[in-house]
């Protein structure tokens, strides 16, 4: 019975496998770009993303955005509270961008007369990543600078690509990293931050 079935599976070996589909990177760097443009003001940002479809949710604990946000108020709070400063209340979005499902955290911090506040946007557990490369054609320019070992990969632009980013970040961090102790979380993910004078 066997012997039967032998030529079907020496032709379904010889076939080669299909590639893996590549990540969309083009839709979800203009998806970024668009919605986190002025993010020197976090409710027009959360405002502009909301027109453009990303809708607010509660990231419940237990799941990996829960649990990141989680981490950041608590580390962060209590950073910013021993220097004096305060933090904005943090806002979750969510959207589908060309099949994938992504998170966008906004926050701020103000402390040491600076306010920083950020966009950052989260496709967790990804394990394609945008390349520098991607990123590049996009910004328009060469990253200023480049970590890529197998632990993390990080890619800088001072400023970013809006007059509203003084700086945009790009990170893949792939599955079973040591750094995903420090950073909680393993998969892609990108920010935008602006820096400014307290009010």
């Amino acid at each position: 019975m066997l012997a039967a079935f032998l030529p079907l599976l020496a032709a379904a070996a010889a076939e080669p496998l299909a590639p893996a589909s590549a990540y969309p990177a083009a839709a979800v760097l203009e998806a970024f770009g668009t919605g986190c443009a002025r993010v020197s003001s976090l409710d027009d940002t959360r405002r502009d993303l909301q027109a453009q479809g990303w809708e607010t949710f509660v990231a419940a604990k237990g799941t990996p955005i829960g649990d990141l946000l989680a981490f950041g108020i608590e580390a962060g709070g209590k950073m910013v509270a021993e220097a004096g400063g305060t933090m904005a209340p943090s806002t979750a979005l969510r959207r589908t961008i060309a099949g994938e499902e992504l998170q966008i955290i906004l926050s701020g911090v103000t402390m040491n007369g600076l306010t920083v506040q950020g966009c950052r946007l989260y496709d967790v557990g990804e394990t394609r990543r945008i390349t520098a490369a991607e990123a590049e054609a996009w910004i328009g320019r060469a990253p200023d600078k480049v970590t890529d070992v197998p632990q993390i990969s990080v890619a800088t632009w001072e400023p970013g690509k809006a007059e509203d980013h003084s700086s945009f970040e790009l990170y893949f961090v792939p599955e079973g990293s040591p750094a995903i102790a420090l950073l909680k979380f393993n998969g892609l993910a990108m920010k935008a931050d602006h820096v400014g004078a307290a009010e």
